[in-house]
């Protein structure tokens, strides 16, 4: 379901496919907030103190950080393929003490989350790297009542 290669590093950086987990510093630097900032995925996807919500491929956490600091009373799921990339977040969330989170090593295929788990499911430029989109998000309907939120 997700593309793999086992080209090197530069040529995975540069095509589609699975963001090399080498190359995650790119993922935190604050140019992004141009695109879209934090703050804004929050009240984008009105997120309230006490959701559940699952984050799909969180690379090292750059959204991770400030959503999870928001969920005061709610806790945040973060689900990735590369066992490196939660490291990376986690270590980040540890640093600044946030405790309400949950880390997941999925395969792409199968989430292990029962029916209706989260309030809210998020994912920041990972649909790219997912080669049958449509099932894929399909599959994340029956954890939520779903509803899409654009970010754009």
């Amino acid at each position: 379901m997700i593309k793999n290669s086992s080209t090197g590093v530069t040529k995975r950086f540069t095509s589609k496919g699975i963001f090399p987990y080498q190359m995650a510093f790119t993922l935190l630097i604050p140019l992004r907030n141009i695109f879209l900032s934090p703050g804004q995925l929050i009240r984008r996807l009105e997120l309230k103190a006490d959701s559940s919500v699952l984050e799909v491929g969180p690379g090292p956490g750059y959204f991770s950080l400030k959503v999870a600091g928001f969920l005061q009373h709610g806790k945040l799921v973060l689900a990735d393929i590369q066992k490196e990339m939660l490291a990376l977040a986690q270590k980040r969330l540890d640093k600044k003490g946030i405790k309400n989170t949950e880390y997941y090593l999925c395969n792409g295929n199968k989430f292990a989350f029962s029916d209706n788990s989260f309030n809210r499911i998020f994912m920041v430029t990972v649909i790219g790297e997912v080669e049958n989109k449509e099932t894929y998000i399909r599959k994340f309907c029956r954890f939520q009542n779903w509803q899409v939120i654009p970010t754009n």
